[in-house]
């Protein structure tokens, strides 16, 4: 939802309230993402093992973050704001997909 904001400011323009609207949801949004995250990677530790796999895990989440965010300046040079935020709203529905895979968050059939 955040990159929908930014969406909407880039198509408004120089709209001081909806860049602060951007900004709090954004932040909002990120909050709420990284506790998902950190609980789902905490869940997905041994207890015996918990520092060291918590720490691959996030160095995994590291590189991914370097590795897509370096061709991000080209494209919104190239594409423009408003389709690189699209293009960014597209690509993370395979990850939200793949949300839907993961067993352990179905509620039990009782």
């Amino acid at each position: 939802m955040s990159t929908f904001t930014f969406f909407a400011l880039a198509r408004l323009g120089h709209h001081y309230p909806m860049m602060v609207a951007a900004i709090g949801i954004e932040n909002l949004c990120s909050g709420m993402g990284t506790a998902a995250y950190a609980a789902f990677l905490m869940s997905m530790c041994d207890k015996r093992f918990t520092a060291t796999q918590y720490a691959l895990l996030t160095s995994l989440m590291a590189i991914t973050r370097v590795v897509v965010g370096a061709p991000t300046g080209f494209l919104a040079k190239t594409y423009g704001w408003e389709t690189y935020f699209i293009i960014s709203a597209l690509a993370a529905i395979p990850g939200l997909l793949l949300l839907l895979r993961y067993d352990q968050w179905r509620t039990p059939t009782a």
